[in-house]
């Protein structure tokens, strides 16, 4: 399974419910003190971590598909003004997903929105 970084607009206690529910290796920016970091530093410091990104920032998932297409995954919640249990509702239907476990996340781009989840797998680069 992958390992997953945290975006700053998402709340630490999102952590804990991946870690408990799933077991999942994920950090988030806030408590390495990386949260004011612009979206190129985040995606950067993702590659060097082999982290995939979740965040609720449509253009950190752009650059994602864009400029660092292939060299990083991320999920893009789109859960504007949706509460810590709400989101981690969107978060158990992610991982629940067959699609989800089989696709190689560190080069994808996964939207999860209230009606599905969409994904996009690039090839490699380097």
């Amino acid at each position: 399974m992958s390992s997953f970084l945290l975006d700053a607009n998402l709340s630490r206690r999102h952590i804990d419910h991946l870690t408990l529910r799933f077991g999942i290796d994920v950090v988030d920016l806030g408590s390495l003190g990386l949260g004011a970091l612009l979206d190129p530093e985040v995606v950067l410091f993702a590659i060097s971590q082999s982290r995939v990104i979740i965040t609720k920032d449509r253009g950190l998932g752009s650059l994602c598909s864009g400029h660092f297409r292939g060299r990083v995954g991320a999920v893009v919640l789109r859960v504007e003004g949706r509460s810590v249990s709400e989101i981690n509702g969107f978060l158990d239907r992610l991982f629940q997903d067959r699609d989800v476990a089989a696709t190689p996340l560190e080069r994808s781009l996964v939207i999860v929105d209230q009606r599905k989840i969409r994904i996009r797998t690039f090839p490699v680069t380097g």
